[in-house]
């Protein structure tokens, strides 16, 4: 009878060790209520001067060159890239996606995907695209007052207007 007891005692000390280490693991098959999304890859850019594609960082080197922000996968392009921005600029440009992103027309307030042909205007070194030439009109006549509510001016006379829907 005193064997009995050992194995009875071992068998009660071995399934304890076995749910112990079952619920340490997180294999007790409660099911968890709340799960965390995935994240998101994070966007990677090209490098204007190496041509690395990288993932930036909030520390990335930056330089902005005519309206438009460069990031860089060290400070040593940065540095190449401020000696001559030019050269870059137009490499970064000729290496962008034929498709860019969709802007809103500062204007209208219509988004849109610019196209090479899209109109453009420089003011205070930045590049402003809008949605048609008569925008661009009126942005250039006064572009403190569209910049100062940028998109509440649709009545450009272009040819977004005709875009627009009218009221029933």
């Amino acid at each position: 009878m005193h064997r009995k007891n050992l194995t009875l005692v071992f068998k009660i000390l071995l399934t304890s060790l076995l749910a112990a280490t079952w619920l340490l693991t997180g294999c007790a098959g409660a099911q968890k209520t709340e799960t965390a999304a995935p994240a998101a890859a994070p966007a990677k850019v090209t490098c204007a001067v190496s041509g690395e594609s990288f993932t930036p960082k909030a520390d990335s080197p930056k330089s902005e060159y005519k309206g438009k922000t460069y990031t860089f996968c060290c400070p040593g392009c940065k540095t190449k890239f401020d000696a001559n921005p030019d050269q870059f600029a137009d490499k970064a440009a000729a290496a962008a996606p034929a498709n860019p992103a969709t802007v809103e027309c500062p204007v209208s307030g219509e988004k849109f995907a610019p196209t090479a042909t899209s109109p453009k205007s420089e003011y205070k070194g930045k590049t402003y695209t809008f949605c048609c030439a008569g925008c661009k009109t009126k942005f250039d006549a006064d572009p403190e007052k569209i910049l100062a509510a940028p998109g509440k001016h649709p009545d450009c006379g272009g040819d977004c207007d005709d875009k627009k829907p009218t009221a029933k």
